[in-house]
């Protein structure tokens, strides 16, 4: 007797299962194929695995046999690993930045942006490009030299991991205060919002409110519209500044732990401040593919 054929439920079911796995692994390839959605995927990837085992074996030590730490640090030296050749991509803008005409404002822009506020804004960005040059140099030394590829002895590897998270420190410090300005610019703008003032397209006039007269009602008809874009424009700067200040406030005790030989939290809380920091990025990450 001949088996039965395979219903056309059953077969439509299965194509659109294989579609759907189909366009998530594209999908991920599409994640994984950018430097730094890769290197947010180790990070997240690592501290959730070193968070498990700190959960699982509170008592374990950095030298425990556990075989989730033992993953966990593969991943981080991966993540090391791949990170060796960001100088090349790093030193370019930091060059620039030296030596162009200085244009690193923040992305939002403001009513009162003097010379001397355009100065302030360019050191600002200087210094973090500077931070991130010398952190990536210094933790490339300090890998090369763990691998017994540079002739350094341990003490001077350790010395040099913990100089390179000062340097991260300090660039998280630059995050620290760019948001803190933001903040102050959101908020003034917000402030204006509810008085029904004006604040998008600071610098220059708004055209679409230039009418002559006895165009009354296409005037309030565009006012209209523009209060709406201004609306959304402004929630979606709140919303962005809120993610990154989430971000910035996981890693910034992070780095400091890191910046101190010893260190100063423990092993299992930078695990859960690293985790939630990645994840937040990946996040973003994951919705932008």
């Amino acid at each position: 007797m001949d088996p039965a054929p395979p219903s056309k439920d059953g077969s439509r079911a299965l194509e659109s299962y294989i579609q759907k796995t189909d366009g998530q692994i594209r999908r991920i390839n599409r994640l994984l194929s950018t430097t730094s959605n890769l290197d947010l995927t180790l990070s997240t990837l690592t501290y959730t695995l070193s968070l498990l085992s700190h959960t699982i074996h509170p008592s374990s030590s950095p030298k425990s046999s556990s075989r989730l730490l033992r993953l966990s640090f593969l991943l981080s030296e991966t993540r090391t690993t791949v990170r060796l050749l960001a100088l090349l991509r790093l030193l370019p803008s930091l060059l620039s930045l030296l030596f162009s005409d200085p244009s690193p404002f923040s992305s939002i822009p403001t009513t009162t942006t003097t010379t001397t506020t355009k100065t302030k804004n360019a050191l600002l960005a200087s210094v973090q490009a500077a931070a991130n040059v010398t952190f990536q140099f210094l933790e490339n030394v300090a890998f090369l030299g763990s691998k017994r590829i540079l002739p350094l002895p341990p003490a001077t590897q350790a010395r040099c991991y913990v100089l390179c998270s000062r340097a991260w420190a300090l660039s998280v410090g630059c995050d620290l205060w760019r948001l803190g300005r933001e903040y102050g610019i959101l908020g003034r703008r917000k402030a204006k919002e509810q008085d029904g003032g004006r604040w998008k397209g600071a610098g220059r006039e708004d055209e679409g409110m230039k009418t002559v007269q006895g165009e009354e009602g296409k005037t309030m008809e565009g006012e209209k519209t523009a209060d709406v874009e201004e609306r959304g424009y402004l929630s979606a700067e709140i919303g962005r500044w809120r993610k990154e200040a989430l971000v910035t406030a996981c890693w910034a005790p992070v780095a400091v732990h890191y910046s101190v030989e010893g260190g100063v939290l423990g092993e299992g809380t930078v695990a859960l401040l690293g985790l939630l920091g990645s994840a937040v990025g990946l996040r973003e990450g994951w919705r932008g593919v």
